[in-house]
């Protein structure tokens, strides 16, 4: 399990004055050179013992934000309550999830209703980018699938993907795998390729028709 750099700092430099001050005391004792001399030596240790752990206490928590103690794990997590990620695997409520990626990738795309897309059917090339089972089990007539994971490795070398002047509609279930696919193609040079909002389950929903294969 990895330590945050909080903790493992404060375990490095306590053990590290703690080691020290035992050398200062062994040191005193052996050269006689009196009880006083030796207890000012611990005194010594002690303060830089706490000074070494108040510094190390300063350095950034993984998760940062206000700490508190975790009731799962007992150590220091978000005062919101989210869990440290460094002890109990989960994230901290500071990182990004599939959810805020999806709805970034909305903020710099177009989007079009699946009537939109029936009304110019045939003005638009429409690219099906769920995984081939999907597809399988039911998909818009006479569409392409191409999925997510490999849309951005087929720009070169395949014939609906020649043009990037051409007019795309891409579309998954739901609309979150089109929209982070819709950006990548507008990253790669494409002009005209939107995002069909609500995926297959809004064409299905609307009863437009579904082919099998």
């Amino acid at each position: 399990m990895q330590l945050p750099p909080a903790i493992v700092g404060k375990g490095i430099l306590a053990s590290f004055m703690g080691f020290i001050r035992h050398l200062l005391s062994l040191a005193a004792h052996n050269l006689h050179v009196g009880w006083g001399i030796m207890t000012l030596f611990m005194l010594v240790g002690a303060l830089g013992s706490f000074a070494g752990q108040q510094i190390a206490g300063r350095l950034p928590h993984p998760c940062s934000g206000n700490y508190s103690v975790c009731s799962l794990c007992s150590w220091e997590s978000i005062s919101s309550g989210t869990l440290c990620r460094a002890y109990c695997n989960q994230w901290s409520s500071n990182m990004t999830t599939a959810a805020d990626l999806v709805s970034k990738a909305k903020s710099k795309i177009r989007e079009v209703t699946p009537q939109d897309v029936t009304k110019n059917r045939d003005k638009l090339v429409i690219i099906d980018v769920r995984e081939p089972g999907e597809y399988a089990a039911g998909h818009i007539p006479d569409v392409a699938n191409i999925p997510r994971g490999l849309i951005e490795f087929k720009v070169d070398n395949h014939p609906l993907l020649s043009d990037r002047d051409m007019p795309l509609v891409l579309h998954c279930k739901g609309g979150g795998r089109s929209a982070l696919a819709t950006v990548a193609l507008q990253e790669l040079g494409f002009k005209n390729v939107v995002n069909m909002t609500g995926g297959f389950d809004a064409w299905q929903s609307a009863g437009l028709p579904v082919s099998k294969s």
